[in-house]
């Protein structure tokens, strides 16, 4: 498929801030091959914190700034891996800086800006339905990210829904919150349960899940660590299918996301804008087949 040959071939920018591994790589390998297939121009333009000028890093000023109406048609961001760096309000006013340029948010809702999101409710229902019907789990302990990130936060949201779809009693002390998704964060978690809240794996909680894959490996090594083994004393599951999650011993539990997609799809639908077609506010990407859904 290409782009109408009567007119102008566009040409698109692709904010990230990242693209060398994981997530990052999918998102990005997903853009390049929807912008060769439909015959476009990409630019894009990697960065991190210094995109708010906390810390001026003048290349990647320079290089956001050349993104604008007199180089691109329009625009995609990995808007959610910018969260980190921005509170919402940073996030909203960095993006409509770029305007009037159509834009397309990967994974993060903003007003006025379409966005392409993963049915994290169907995907945690679908694991912690799992747990709990196959193997009859009601006391599952979970690792929840920054309340004022998006994908953690329905993750959670889809936890305590999945509770009570199964009439589980909410219990606060199985939860904790992390302030990002990093090793670090998952060990920590960990210590919280077991050292300040003195549960006992496998008596007061049978099972950990978290928002990340990241997390659920580092308190898998982490509870290994003191002796725990997964899944002889308890459960662990995760949620994106990193590579890592295949190299765990044993393999973690968890869903995979189609992230590749993700960034396939936002092209068509910035495509779809650029062509002054109606287009939703968001465009809800499943989680894979059930089939990819690794199982203990």
């Amino acid at each position: 498929m290409r782009w109408n040959e009567a007119k102008k071939r566009p040409t698109i920018g692709y904010i990230t801030q990242h693209a060398y591994d994981g997530i990052g790589l999918s998102l990005f390998t997903g853009v390049y091959d929807a912008a060769r297939d439909y015959d476009i121009n990409l630019i894009n333009v990697v960065g991190g914190s210094t995109l708010i000028n906390r810390e001026v890093n003048q290349a990647e000023i320079t290089a956001i700034n050349l993104l604008n109406s007199k180089s691109i048609d329009g625009l995609i961001t990995w808007a959610s891996s910018l969260r980190f760096y921005m509170d919402i309000n940073e996030l909203e006013e960095f993006h409509h800086r770029f305007e009037p340029l159509p834009i397309v948010s990967i994974a993060m809702p903003m007003q006025g800006i379409p966005s392409i999101l993963i049915d994290n409710a169907k995907g945690m229902k679908q694991l912690l339905g799992h747990l709990i019907k196959e193997h009859g789990y009601r006391r599952i302990a979970f690792i929840r990210g920054e309340s004022a990130h998006f994908y953690s936060e329905e993750r959670f949201k889809a936890y305590l829904e999945a509770l009570a779809d199964y009439e589980i009693p909410y219990d606060e002390r199985l939860v904790v919150s992390v302030t990002d998704i990093s090793t670090k964060e998952g060990i920590r978690a960990v210590q919280v349960l077991l050292d300040e809240r003195r549960l006992r794996p496998g008596i007061d909680f049978e099972a950990v899940a978290s928002v990340s894959d990241v997390l659920s490996i580092a308190a898998m090594e982490e509870l290994e660590s003191r002796g725990f083994k997964a899944p002889r004393d308890l459960a662990i599951v995760g949620f994106n299918n990193r590579e890592e999650s295949c190299t765990t011993s044993p393999p973690l539990t968890t869903v995979e996301v189609d992230f590749y997609h993700h960034g396939y799809n936002s092209v068509k639908l910035l495509l779809n804008l650029l062509q002054g077609h109606h287009v939703p506010d968001f465009l809800l990407n499943p989680v894979n087949h059930p089939s990819v859904l690794r199982m203990f």
